[in-house]
Order: C-alpha cells, then structure tokens, then sequence
C-alpha cells in the first residue's frame, strides 16, 4: 500500500514510499477496497528481519516489491478521505470481482464453500479461511486457489475446444486466435489482474498468436519472448517466487510431458484421461519441487494422489462456475447450476480434507542451499534423459551431481 510521510518543520519535504500496513480488524477497516486513499498519524517501522533461517524469508520477498516499511494501524489512527483513486481498469475490475463475489453470497455460499469458491473462480483469496488454506497446502494443492497458469490453462482448452470448429473457413484460424485472446485477457480482467495470472496470459498468448498466423515455433521461445516481455516492464519480477515457479513449471511441463506421455501409452480413453492428469502433474512437480523446498522448507508427498481429482475437479469448477455467472439472471438455471457448484466444491474440499488427514502428508523442515538447488536441478534432468534415452554421459552426470550434493549436506 502506497502511503506519504509527511513533515510539519522547514527541513522536511514530502517523500512517497510503498508500505506494509496492518489494520486494526473493525467494521470500517473491513469495507476498505482497492482505490480507498486514507491519511494515517503512525510512524513507520523498518521491516524486521529473518528470525527462524528456516522459515519464509518475507522481508526478502517484499525487497523486491520494493516494500521497505510497515506498521500496525489502530482504529482511531486513520480515516477515509477518498476513494476511486489509482489506476482505472483495475478499478473496473475489482468491482466487477466484488459484483460476482456478491452473487455468490445471494446465491448460498457461505463459510469454506464461498472461501473456495472466490479464490478459484475469481483470485480472491480474502474470505478463504486459514485452516482450509493449510489444508490445500499440505495435500499440495495450493495451486489451485491460487489463479495462475493452471486456471487461465483450462480457460484456454475450454474456449480452444469451442471455437476449432472456425478452423474449417479461411481465416478462421486468425478469428480463433482473436477470440482466444479476448477471452484469456477478459478472464484475467476479471480475475483482478494479479501478477500470476498475467504471466500465464502473457505466456499463451505468444503462443496462440504462433498458432494462429500458422507458424510452427517452439515453444521455449513463445516462453523465454514472454519472460523477457515482463521483465522488460518489470526486472525485479526476476526475483519474485511466483515468478520463478510459474516459469519453472512451465518448462517442467513442456519438456517432460511429451516424452513421457509417448512412452506410456494406453489405449483406453478414460486410462489416457487419467495418465495425462498423473504426468502433467509429476512434470510441474520435478520443474518446481527444488525451488519449493528451498522457498518453503516443505514438500507434499501425496501429491500425484491429490492433483488427479483436483486437477479435474477445478476444471469442472471453473467450467460450471463461469456458467453460472453468465447465467445468474436466469431462474431456475441458476438454482441448478449452484447447487451444482456447491457439490463440486463440496467434494473438492472433503477430498483434500482426507490426502491431509493422512500420515506424513507432507515432509517439513527441509532446508537447501542455492548451490544445492542446482545440483537438484541437474540431477533431476540427468537421471530422466539417462533413464528414458540410456545415455552414459547423463549417466555419469547424475551421479557427479550424487557426490556434489552429499559433499553439500555433508
């Protein structure tokens, strides 16, 4: 949150910085929203540093948001002078989120379905309970209430699935790739245009546009354009977590699946369905699991479990979730189309409700080095081009980066 120092003596000017504030909870602090502008009378606090070296390094992560200050604010220490301000189109959008948040509430959702429900359909996390935000985190399916590439993925299969049918008339390739775009930046629109999901969107619309002017180009190039596209606009996004493990995913993703989902071939569609889910799944995993640990000292040992319904489920969620907003004026349609949504998220939530129930569903305490995350790295890359491709000399790597990493733990 942007806030002013301001001095009264004749040496002093005005100085803007970027600051972190924590509100004392009440009923007009709650109804605080995006463009609210308040006058504060606190002094500001540096931020204070790492105690435990193996929790979260928080104060690193708001460096590079360029966040340096924060304090505590009590009720009677600010108050409201206006709101509107900032910029516009977010503006829009954040009202557009708060609309579709109170059709959910019209509409019966409450408590743990409505937390759920907001913070996939919409990327507001704000009403999503601390206990169900543990819960999705050690069964490893955090990834799902947070709005990023997996969401804004679906999205994109949705609406591709839908408009290939242009792909029969000339241009109709060029029109899909137009209505791929609109769609995928409308859903981040409404989605509050959040840092995550703008990477993602950036991302595949490099991608769509290769498609649609009947380009054949790889895809690490689509993706290493739009990193450096972001990076432009923002350098220190470098540095940011979500940053890093959306784009280590990503590469994860685009480099393991193919091969393999070519070597684990089934006939059966509904065993395909299934396969597809497991694979993408292990691939996000091995690109991100080093970072993970060394961010967050925890790794979900359940996770192929978790994301093969959960995957699932959040697309149905988001199929049936968007399909009821668009439809929320229509009676009786609506009613169905809740109570649909209501089951899913239902079951989404009992369902990792038990993967976390289970014993060890999450090792904790891990701790690794910078040095010993690359060598994770290269293990990881080295054992599956040794296994799958029989090379001594991936081989011989992987057991290099054996001895360096134990001499590391050592």
């Amino acid at each position: 949150m942007k806030t002013k120092i301001l001095c009264t003596s004749d040496t002093c000017k005005t100085q803007s910085v970027k600051a972190l504030l924590y509100l004392q909870k009440d009923s007009f602090s709650e109804e605080l929203q995006f463009g609210d502008e308040i006058l504060l009378t606190v002094g500001l606090d540096t931020l204070k540093p790492l105690m435990n070296p193996y929790a979260f390094d928080f104060k690193r992560y708001l460096k590079y948001k360029q966040i340096h200050f924060q304090t505590y604010v009590r009720s009677n220490q600010w108050k409201l002078i206006s709101r509107g301000n900032g910029n516009k189109l977010k503006l829009l959008a954040n009202k557009i989120r708060i609309f579709l948040l109170e059709t959910l509430r019209k509409h019966g959702f409450e408590g743990e379905n409505l937390g759920v429900a907001s913070a996939i359909l919409l990327g507001y996390d704000q009403v999503l309970d601390p206990e169900t935000r543990d819960e999705f985190a050690d069964a490893g399916a955090m990834h799902v209430l947070c709005v990023s590439g997996l969401h804004v993925g679906i999205i994109y299969l949705i609406f591709s699935s839908i408009f290939s049918f242009l792909k029969k008339y000339r241009n109709g390739n060029f029109i899909r790739g137009i209505l791929l775009l609109l769609v995928i930046w409308l859903y981040a629109f409404i989605t509050g245009l959040s840092p995550s999901v703008l990477r993602a969107s950036c991302m595949l619309s490099f991608i769509i546009i290769g498609e649609s002017l009947n380009r054949k180009s790889s895809v690490y190039n689509s993706l290493a354009a739009s990193a450096f596209l972001l990076l432009i606009m923002n350098p220190l996004m470098l540095m940011e977590v979500g940053f890093q493990l959306s784009y280590s995913a990503v590469l994860g993703i685009v480099s393991i699946y193919p091969i393999l989902r070519k070597r684990l071939y089934v006939k059966n569609k509904i065993l395909q369905k299934i396969r597809d889910i497991l694979v993408v799944s292990l691939a996000a995993q091995l690109g991100t699991f080093p970072l993970a640990i060394y961010y967050f000292h925890q790794f979900p040992l359940y996770f192929l479990f978790t994301n093969l319904l959960v995957v699932s489920f959040a697309g149905i969620i988001i199929y049936v979730g968007f399909s009821f907003f668009a439809l929320s004026a229509v009676s009786y349609i609506n009613l169905f189309l809740a109570y649909i949504l209501k089951k899913c998220i239902g079951f989404l939530n009992f369902y990792v409700g038990f993967i976390e129930s289970l014993p060890s569903s999450s090792l904790e305490g891990l701790v690794v080095s910078i040095p010993a995350v690359i060598f994770i790295f290269l293990l990881v890359l080295a054992v599956f081009r040794s296994i799958l491709f029989r090379n001594k000399s991936w081989f011989y790597t992987a057991l290099i980066s054996v001895f360096f990493l134990g001499f590391l733990f050592t």
